[in-house]
């Protein structure tokens, strides 16, 4: 625009929106500079003083803008748009404001430089740059970010303004520019173990850990749990096996920087000794920028470890020569089978042992060794009642101990339980003794003397004890004269005062017996009566009503007889007959 001056009259200069001095509107323009001077109706080439003409000096500028929008963004990452704002001139541009109009799905975050005065809403972003000179030009950079769960276009509009003339407002408005939103989602997956170790036929619980790093969110998330194949699953939130026997686990969103935790409970269902190795990984539907963190897996140590216990019981009291029996109960407390599983009894040196009442499993020992029971493979819980049975020592009195132990080839949780405390039990002596008195029943009992009558007393112990002690007595009837008594080893004395014949026999074995034979003259009566006692000094008898035992003998009485011979002739002849009565 041209400028122009009244003559003689000094321009009087006034800022934007005054007014002059006669109340006339002032035009406004940064900096204007505006004069007054008086115009006529008619043209005159040479105006006079107090003609009126408003002469206004107004800037231009040519403010321009050029935008730099990404292609391509992440949801959830930050865009930065670089505006570039040119000033061509003529003039310097005052009140320079750019206006950024924000896509949906945006927010904005920051300006750089951090001088700049942006006042931002939900829709645009508006920040005034104040004075660009003519030539200047003005870098601003927008930082906004994207929703993360931004899956469309977004669509960016620019503008720039300012308070002077623009000469070529073309190139003061650019856009709409598109860029294509992308989802990312840097899923990471950490796996944890409530035990570093874990037992046969015992379970463990493995915590798996999502974490979406973002930008985006993420859907579809799923973990997949690569189970060994010693390890069986028991439970899991949202997990379950498949046909091959991993493990799926739905997670179902996660937005960035949020976790979500699962657990899976296994067991280990091999015995084994050794490390156990479990590999998980994580997967959604988004593309995973850092695949290196999508893998997680926890070291486990395996071991079989049982618990076996072993307890024995048996009768307080047993009698000397009678069967013992020890009743010896395995138990296998757990959690892993037990693996060559053997029973070891080391019997006292009074017993004897008894297969043939045994389990199979437990053969008779060698000489003075222990009785070995090879019972194998023992599950958790199983119980295994074994019988021992032995044979006490028929002469033994007194108390016998036996303890006996369990072991096997899997690692004992308790050896404490392993080994029964010693249980004693009591050998009492007792013993049936019998007596049996009888005549020869070849001969016949006859008064006076002339044929000796035998009687035969035999005592007889029927056990289980051996008797110890064994005196049997033999008691004469009044009319009877002792004879002798037989064998010398019976140590019989008497008969004393009493007419009683002792005769003290010492041990007598389980199932034996023993004779002593008694030899009397009978007396003159129709009949004897006989009496034989057994009994112990030592050894308890539980049946007495056979300790004693009666026999009655006819006697026979021979006639008093004599004989005389009458001879008729006195002389012989040789050849003759003789004549007797």
């Amino acid at each position: 625009m041209g400028q122009a001056a009244a003559t003689g009259v000094p321009p009087p200069t006034i800022g934007e929106g005054a007014e002059s001095d006669d109340g006339r509107p002032a035009l406004s323009g940064d900096g204007a500079r505006i004069a007054f001077v008086r115009v006529e109706a008619s043209v005159d080439s040479l105006p006079s003083s107090g003609s009126e003409i408003y002469v206004a000096d107004c800037p231009q500028a040519d403010v321009g803008l050029r935008v730099d929008v990404p292609t391509s963004v992440f949801a959830g990452n930050d865009m930065t748009v670089t505006l570039t704002i040119t000033n061509t001139g003529p003039s310097s541009a005052t009140g320079v404001t750019t206006v950024y109009s924000l896509p949906t799905n945006v927010t904005f975050q920051r300006a750089v430089p951090a001088t700049s005065s942006c006042l931002s809403t939900a829709s645009a972003v508006r920040c005034a740059l104040g004075q660009l000179a003519k030539g200047g030009e003005t870098l601003l950079q927008l930082v906004v970010r994207v929703n993360p769960n931004q899956r469309a276009v977004l669509s960016s509009s620019f503008l720039v303004v300012a308070d002077v003339v623009d000469s070529d407002p073309a190139n003061n408005q650019v856009g709409p520019i598109n860029t294509f939103v992308g989802p990312s989602a840097d899923l990471m997956l950490g796996k944890f173990a409530s035990d570093s170790t874990i037992l046969h036929n015992e379970s463990i619980t493995y915590t798996l850990v999502v974490t979406n790093n973002g930008p985006s969110s993420a859907t579809g998330i799923t973990i997949t749990d690569f189970l060994p194949v010693q390890l069986a699953f028991v439970r899991g939130n949202d997990c379950g096996p498949t046909v091959t026997g991993d493990l799926i686990c739905d997670i179902g969103n996660l937005q960035p920087g949020a976790v979500a935790s699962t657990q899976i409970v296994v067991e280990l269902v091999t015995q084994l000794e050794g490390d156990l190795v479990n590999v998980a990984t994580v997967s959604g539907n988004e593309p995973d920028p850092n695949s290196a963190n999508n893998t997680a897996q926890r070291v486990t140590t395996a071991n079989s470890l049982v618990d076996l216990q072993i307890d024995k019981r048996a009768a307080g009291v047993v009698r000397a020569g009678e069967l013992l029996t020890y009743t010896l109960t395995i138990t296998n407390l757990g959690p892993s089978d037990a693996v060559g599983v053997v029973v070891s009894d080391l019997l006292d040196s009074k017993v004897g042992y008894v297969a043939a009442g045994t389990d199979a499993r437990c053969p008779d020992p060698a000489l003075s060794g222990p009785v070995i029971c090879n019972l194998g493979l023992m599950t958790p819980s199983q119980v295994i009642t074994l019988p021992l049975v032995v044979l006490v020592d028929a002469s033994y009195t007194g108390l016998i101990t036996n303890t006996a132990g369990v072991t096997s080839e899997t690692r004992e949780r308790d050896p404490a339980n392993n080994l029964t405390p010693p249980i004693t039990t009591t050998v009492v002596s007792e013993a049936d003794l019998s007596v049996a008195l009888t005549g020869d029943p070849t001969a016949t009992a006859i008064a006076g003397g002339s044929t000796p009558f035998t009687y035969t007393i035999v005592v007889t112990n029927s056990g289980p004890s051996v008797a110890k002690s064994v005196l049997v007595t033999y008691t004469l009837d009044p009319s009877m004269q002792f004879v002798s008594s037989a064998p010398a080893s019976a140590n019989c004395v008497g008969p004393n005062a009493n007419r009683s014949l002792t005769c003290n026999l010492g041990t007598l074995t389980t199932s034996a017996s023993i004779a002593v034979y008694v030899t009397i003259d009978p007396a003159s009566t129709a009949t004897v009566t006989s009496t034989a006692r057994v009994s112990s000094t030592q050894t308890f008898d539980p049946k007495p009503s056979n300790n004693v035992t009666n026999t009655v003998t006819p006697v026979d009485r021979p006639a008093n007889l004599s004989v005389g011979k009458v001879v008729a002739n006195s002389t012989v002849v040789a050849g003759g007959d003789i004549l007797t009565n």
